[in-house]
């Protein structure tokens, strides 16, 4: 094999693979498209606070590279956090290759990364 067909076809899979993990990225989304008013403002914050609250680990950092927000429900009340609705949310976190990694739930300004629901009132 000749010098400039290995540094094509190693230029061809660096392409395939960039726009293969951009595809993934549009496939998953971030969940936001679903939600309209008070919700979607609780959903971009339950999203931004599962990235900051569940990503301190190196390796969390490296297993989840997606975070798509899939429910939202508004509570009665006031939430003092985000200075908005009292809700509760649920994030669902994949690998590049869209294998699920987790849950993290978001109770107004609580992020729990454990999986399960805070039971509290």
């Amino acid at each position: 094999m000749r010098p400039w067909m290995i540094i094509v076809a190693i230029g061809a899979f660096v392409i395939v693979l960039a726009l293969g993990v951009e595809s993934i990225r549009f496939l998953t989304g971030d969940g936001m498209a679903r939600f309209t008013g008070e919700t979607r403002v609780a959903a971009q914050e339950a999203l931004h606070r599962a990235r900051l609250g569940c990503g301190e680990e190196i390796v969390d950092r490296l297993l989840m590279q997606e975070f798509q927000v899939v429910d939202v429900q508004l509570k009665p009340g006031y939430c003092p956090a985000i200075g908005g609705p009292a809700f509760q949310a649920k994030v669902r976190t994949y690998t590049l290759i869209l294998i699920p990694t987790g849950t993290i739930f978001v109770d107004c300004g609580e992020v729990n990364c454990t999986g399960q629901p805070n039971m509290g009132p």
